[in-house]
């Protein structure tokens, strides 16, 4: 495996999102210890990191649930570009990254209603997904 080289901008975010007691020496030694332990870095980025984090990495590692590192492949290491979490995510990120857990939780209730519905003889319901149908106007029988 390569060792880690770790960006001041990485010790400096990590400093300041997650120990801020520690001085900047500290901070690099435990994240390069943290690092050492996660092993590896992955293509893909962390799940929650996806909808706000926009610098492009060639690979990430989560040192810790909710803390990940941007990666920087090179020759001779890995390059730590920063330090990020999932609670410096912004409020819109988070909010739209609720409203698609909602959105899945609600689509699997609907299928699971269906199913049901289905093994008991009845016909599945029409609305797809209550989130969806919320701005559908009902159909109206003609008089």
């Amino acid at each position: 495996m390569k060792p880690y080289a770790i960006t001041e901008h990485a010790t400096e975010r990590y400093v300041q999102r997650i120990k801020p007691a520690l001085t900047e020496d500290q901070a690099q030694t435990e994240l390069r210890r943290l690092l050492d332990m996660a092993g590896e870095p992955s293509e893909c980025e962390p799940a929650w990191a996806k909808p706000y984090f926009v610098q492009e990495a060639d690979a990430w590692v989560e040192i810790a649930p909710g803390i990940g590192c941007p990666i920087s492949i090179e020759k001779r290491c890995y390059r730590v570009l920063t330090v990020i979490t999932i609670a410096s995510c912004p409020p819109a990120a988070r909010e739209a990254r609720a409203a698609a857990r909602r959105a899945r939780k609600a689509q699997r209730k609907f299928e699971k209603r269906a199913e049901r519905q289905i093994r008991e003889g009845r016909r599945p319901a029409e609305v797809h997904n209550p989130i969806f149908a919320k701005n559908r106007t009902p159909n109206r029988k003609a008089a």
